[in-house]
This record gives C-alpha cells, sequence and structure tokens, in this order.
C-alpha cells in the first residue's frame, strides 16, 4: 500500500467506504491493527452488526454519500482558510448527522451505540450557516456577496451606502 500497490490488496478488498473519513480510518486499522483481544472482539461484533443488516447498512450508505472531508474542512476553518463554500459545505454534511446518529441507533451493537451517544449533531451550527450564508456563495470572500440579506440589519444599511455610494460618484 505505502508503494502505490492498492489494488489487489487487503486494504482494497475491506474498502467499501463512501467518505474520505471512513477511507483514512479503514486505512489506518489495515495499518495499524489492534492487539487487546477485548477491543477486537467489540470492534468484530460492530462490523457484524453492520455486514448482518442489509437495510440500515444501507441507509446508512445513503446518508453518508456525498457528505464532505469534515476533518479537511475543520483544518481549513482553524487555520482561517475556509471559504464560503467550505462553510455551505460544511453545513450540508452537519445537516446529514441526525440521520446518521438515528440509522446507527438501528444497529444491534453496544460500540455503534455507543458512537451514536459521542455524536453531537451541531443543530446550532447548522442553523447559524443555514441562516447567514448564501446558498451559492462566491468562492472569494473578498468579493462580498457572502450573507444572506436580512440576516443583518447592520449589514443590510452598509450595502446600502455602498450601493448609494457608487450610484452616486457614476453621476459625475
Amino acid at each position: 500500500m505505502r508503494e502505490g500497490d492498492y489494488q489487489g490488496s487487503l486494504l482494497w478488498v475491506l474498502d467499501a467506504t463512501v467518505t474520505p473519513m471512513g477511507r483514512r480510518l479503514i486505512r489506518k486499522w489495515v495499518e495499524q491493527p489492534l492487539i487487546n483481544q477485548a477491543e477486537i472482539c467489540k470492534r468484530h461484533a460492530a462490523v457484524e452488526a453492520l455486514a448482518t443488516d442489509n437495510q440500515a447498512r444501507g441507509d446508512l450508505r445513503m446518508a453518508l454519500d456525498g457528505v464532505y472531508d469534515l476533518e479537511r474542512l475543520a483544518g481549513r476553518i482553524a487555520a482561517a482558510s475556509a471559504n464560503a463554500r467550505d462553510l455551505n459545505a460544511l453545513q450540508l454534511t452537519l445537516s446529514r448527522l441526525p440521520s446518521v446518529i438515528s440509522i446507527l441507533g438501528e444497529f444491534n451493537s453496544a460500540t455503534l451505540s455507543a458512537i451514536c451517544q459521542r455524536i453531537n449533531p451541531l443543530v446550532e451550527v447548522v442553523s447559524a450557516i443555514t441562516q447567514a450564508i448564501v446558498e451559492d456563495p462566491p468562492v472569494a470572500i473578498k468579493e462580498g456577496g457572502l450573507i444572506k440579506p436580512g440576516f443583518s440589519k447592520a449589514l443590510d444599511e452598509l450595502r446600502t451606502v455602498a450601493v448609494g455610494a457608487k450610484e452616486w460618484l457614476g453621476t459625475f
């Protein structure tokens, strides 16, 4: 795998992930296998629960399909290099969490139930982004037009002044 021999490798056989985070996790698990028997049994029970419930597994795959890479988005946000489209990608991905939590709860697995308990759906973050950011924002934040009209009265007033000033300058 390290030398580019992905196809035909154990990872290639096992990797049925639909997200970049899942792909990185399965790779880590293959490269750094568990050695504690109790942990191995817990993971095996969770995998067995996923493998035996075809309907719930399919629902989970559909809920996860198309989500953006949260680890990379979080890194961009932490580094203050995120753009508006990154924020919309974050909103879309986080909006899927309630569904993912619900579906994970359908499996007969203590490990998957524990994962459900640890997931914070961040409803407030989803709501804030949905209320503030336009649906199709510009790539560069400097272009403006990022915040929805009506979100901030002060910003709306500044926009009106800016447009009025441009029109006023255009008359000269």
